[in-house]
């Protein structure tokens, strides 16, 4: 049995093979890395640009936020340091109160104010954050008065609607005089809390 031989390949062709495996050859081993590298490049610019795009419109509600603040006149500011004053300032303090009682009808017996303490404000949760954070003082206050029903209703509306910030703790009201007699004036003892900033 006789082998055939193949045919002998055309040199032209063996050297176009040669060249084409040899540019695969060189494109994986050269280029594609490269490429790689340039693919990377070009995911982290597009990364870097969604970054900027985000510190942009942050930095434009900032300044949004700064430019509403401005733009906040003396007499809002005012009535804002009438809600929450700076210091507790007892002597307006005590005129305050003094003011809203006998403009409501009552005639004032005392007043008492007691020490203040510095408070936690909670959070929604009804955490108190750590301190430092939002911190703010409280003023305990006793009042006695006399006066009818219709004068301690006034004043307490006259507190709730009030600027400065205050909570109603008690109000015990007693007849004047007893049970036998009196002129029909009641007898009135409210505990009451001021806020203000330390």
């Amino acid at each position: 049995m006789k082998l055939r031989h193949l045919p002998k390949m055309d040199t032209k062709l063996m050297v176009i093979i040669s060249l084409v495996l040899g540019g695969i050859f060189i494109f994986w081993g050269l280029l594609y890395p490269k490429y790689s590298e340039f693919q990377d490049l070009r995911d982290e610019v597009e990364i870097n640009k969604q970054r900027k795009t985000q510190v942009e419109a942050r930095v434009a509600s900032i300044l949004k936020e700064i430019k509403r603040y401005e733009n906040i006149n003396a007499y809002d500011l005012d009535q804002l340091d009438k809600a929450l004053p700076k210091n507790v300032d007892l002597a307006n303090l005590y005129f305050y109160i003094y003011s809203m009682l006998s403009s409501s009808g009552l005639i004032t017996e005392n007043i008492v104010i007691g020490d203040t303490v510095a408070e936690l404000s909670e959070d929604a949760s009804g955490e108190k954050p750590d301190k430092g954070e939002d911190m703010f003082s409280n003023a305990g206050i006793t009042i006695t008065a006399v006066g009818s029903y219709a004068s301690v209703k006034d004043f307490i509306q006259k507190t709730e609607k009030s600027l400065r910030i205050a909570d109603i703790n008690s109000i015990i009201l007693g007849v004047q005089g007893g049970l036998t007699g009196g002129d029909g004036a009641l007898s009135v003892s409210i505990t009451l809390k001021v806020y203000y900033k330390p």
